[in-house]
């Protein structure tokens, strides 16, 4: 039995590899590909005619870049195509969304405690305000804020005074919310202005969020 290689011998894409009886080694071709002995796995290289006898020579791809570049065998070279760039870049907002959504699930500190922010705490802190506005009373069985240690914020005795500080805390909530849509918009801006996959690659999406 012998290895063998098959290639496009225009362009040196290897397409296959295997083994055969020796007396079978040239009919591994056909179509137009070219074989020469030795495996070579697909993806693993290139073949180039070399000599005078242009002998079928294996090359070993140089490291790939990152993973957007794409090789070309007419340059023998790793290459970037503007879709490869608008990949690189998708794949950059992707993280991107990541740090944003996991930066505004952060609790925020409101008078010296930590409250919870995230999507159902915050609807919450709403309902406590319309709750109050339109039906002049608190929810049922309220026994005040809760912090996310588990404890609860005193009672202020007050309608007048709950109202005011379920507001203060919305407010508190959603200003820390305004600032992160801000920075993530920015990261985006940021992102969008780079030209190159090694720029996008090494642009760093968890700067700037507040803890």
């Amino acid at each position: 039995m012998i290895d063998f290689t098959v290639f496009n011998p225009a362009t040196g894409h290897i397409l296959w590899s295997g083994q055969c009886n020796d007396g079978d080694l040239g009919d591994q071709g056909g179509g137009g590909n070219a074989v020469m002995e030795g495996a070579h796995p697909y993806g693993s290289g290139w073949i180039e005619y070399v000599g005078i006898d242009e002998v079928p020579t294996f090359y070993d791809f140089p490291a790939r870049p990152s993973e957007f570049h794409e090789w070309s065998y007419t340059a023998k070279a790793w290459e970037i195509s503007s879709s490869q760039i608008t990949a690189a870049r998708a794949k950059k907002l992707f993280d991107l969304g990541l740090a944003y959504a996991s930066s505004r699930d952060v609790p925020f500190a409101y008078s010296g405690n930590s409250l919870s922010s995230s999507d159902l705490a915050i609807d919450g802190i709403r309902c406590v305000v319309s709750q109050i506005e339109n039906v002049g009373l608190m929810p049922d069985e309220w026994a005040g804020w809760r912090t996310t240690d588990g404890t609860r914020l005193a009672a202020l005795g007050t309608l007048e005074g709950e109202l005011a500080r379920a507001k203060s805390i919305l407010v508190s909530a959603e200003s820390r919310r305004a600032k992160l849509l801000s920075l993530f918009w920015n990261h985006c801006d940021a992102i969008a202005a780079l030209t190159t996959v090694s720029a996008i690659a090494a642009y760093d999406v968890t700067t700037g969020w507040p803890s």
